[in-house]
């Protein structure tokens, strides 16, 4: 009996009628519009329910939020929840349901509030909803443990696992790292329902398992991440600084199609030099090799690329002891080549050498800059699958290695200058840019080429915040007159 009369108090909040007779005036209509035209309609996607609510007394005292879920009940639940939360710091007493995906239903009846409802409800990606079974739930426990555990150690991110699983050969789990647990969630999600027609299970979130919990123990901890990231953003709230946009320069929903195979390039041909055995190289083949002073013999084929302006380098390309591949070789020079011949004009002009790592299937993937000699290395495991997705993810990266080199050559970049930008803005384009001043520069750089030359590959309200945050870094940039050639306006 308690738990109908739950349904049925619910059922009532989430109409126009019944709770609360207040009506919106003409220009709190005219403002929740707005909102929903520029906040809520873009964000509308065909995995998730998304639900609008809002509580206004005038243009100045207003408040709204938004649900997205995959399931219509829990999406109004969570918007009304925290826009009731949110419009009590106004006074206001009431939020009122505003829309259902992309249609506005405020001031509707009763009869066609339902009848959107029910096409929400259709529009869901059907999917197969088995459990997993034991060996599943084993494996996952394995992954989270391995992959996602780690990374749940910083505390001003959410961490939401996906996972699918249908024996021991087909498993594949899903990260969203964001600061934001519903961008978090909604990242993690997407990516599994869009890759395979079975069941994508929520595994857990941040450092604790979730699955096959209660729906209760799901909320409480997803509210004890939600009001942690709360606290935080609070607190830079009141600094009026450390805030950023991405985690990484350009986030991986932003690098799908930043760059394609088909993106003009400079590059005009290739051509085999010798075959070489280097000594010295620095071996950096995951993460934790960074910094350590581990070296190698480095076999391989040496190419020599053209482009346009006479501009030339060097690409190395390392081969297996025993396994010669001339042909891979050649193709992997040409690949690389031409990804560097996108890049921006001013970041070619001073590479000389690229160094392309055998692939050995099980690193990190790590890339890494030797100004001092004005070469970067890549590990090829990275862009061993071939996607438009990887293919574009590792052209990002190139960009951003490319970046350190120009950094370092201090008669073109002042350091004085640039760190004076910096400490003028205060915020930053992604929290690895906070690392230090060399990552930052090279993260800005990126969000720079990206904001003034490709602003139609990023979210509209991530170019906002980009302009905002990085004032006075742009204003340095935009001062170097850089020639962005090939790169397209």
């Amino acid at each position: 009996m308690k738990k109908f009369l739950g349904i049925l108090f619910l059922c009532l909040l989430w109409s126009n009628v019944g709770v609360a007779a207040e009506e919106l005036n003409k220009n709190c209509i005219k403002k929740g519009t707005t909102i929903f035209n520029k906040e809520v309609k873009p964000h509308v996607t065909k995995n998730f329910v998304t639900v609008m609510y809002f509580g206004c007394k005038s243009m100045a005292s207003w408040y709204w939020h938004r649900g997205k879920e995959k399931d219509l009940d829990t999406s109004h639940q969570v918007a009304y929840k925290k826009c009731l939360k949110g419009a009590s710091e106004y006074k206001i007493e009431t939020c009122h349901l505003f829309s259902i995906n992309d249609t506005i239903v405020y001031g509707k009846d009763a009869a066609f509030v339902a009848e959107v409802e029910k096409e929400a409800k259709a529009k869901l990606t059907t999917k197969a909803t088995e459990k997993l079974n034991e060996y599943c739930i084993k494996k996952g426990k394995k992954v989270f443990n391995e992959k996602a555990k780690p990374w749940a150690k910083k505390k001003e991110f959410a961490l939401v696992m996906y996972f699918h699983c249908t024996g021991k050969d087909d498993s594949h789990f899903y990260l969203g790292y964001e600061d934001d647990y519903d961008k978090a969630n909604e990242t993690a999600y997407n990516n599994c329902a869009s890759k395979y027609n079975i069941a994508c299970h929520l595994f857990s979130i941040n450092d604790t398992i979730v699955y096959g919990k209660d729906d209760t123990f799901v909320a409480k901890t997803r509210e004890k991440v939600e009001k942690r990231l709360a606290k935080i953003s609070e607190t830079r709230k009141k600094s009026g600084s450390g805030f950023y946009v991405y985690k990484v320069a350009l986030s991986e929903n932003d690098q799908e199609d930043f760059f394609t195979k088909k993106s003009p390039t400079t590059f005009k041909k290739i051509t085999f030099k010798e075959e070489k055995s280097i000594g010295g190289i620095r071996k950096a083949e995951k993460l934790a090799d960074v910094g350590k002073n581990k070296k190698k013999t480095f076999k391989s084929f040496t190419f020599a690329a053209e482009y346009e302006d006479n501009i030339t380098v060097e690409i190395f390309i390392e081969y297996h002891k025993g396994a010669k591949n001339f042909e891979r070789a050649e193709f992997l020079a040409s690949y690389y080549a031409n990804m560097f011949g996108q890049m921006p004009h001013f970041l070619k002009l001073y590479t000389n050498k690229i160094y392309v790592h055998k692939d050995i299937g099980k690193d990190d993937g790590v890339w890494y800059a030797v100004p001092n000699k004005r070469e970067f290395h890549i590990n090829r495991s990275r862009c061993a699958r071939d996607s438009s997705f990887v293919y574009s993810r590792c052209a990002v990266v190139m960009m951003h290695e490319l970046a350190h080199i120009l950094q370092e050559l201090t008669g073109i970049i002042s350091p004085s200058k640039w760190n004076k930008a910096r400490k003028l803005d205060k915020n930053y384009c992604s929290e690895y840019a906070k690392t230090n001043s060399w990552e930052d520069f090279a993260e800005s750089v990126m969000c720079w080429v990206a904001v003034r030359h490709k602003p139609d590959k990023l979210k509209k309200d991530d170019v906002k915040k980009i302009k905002e945050y990085l004032a006075n870094r742009f204003k340095f940039f935009d001062e170097m007159n850089w020639n962005v050639y090939p790169v397209e306006s």
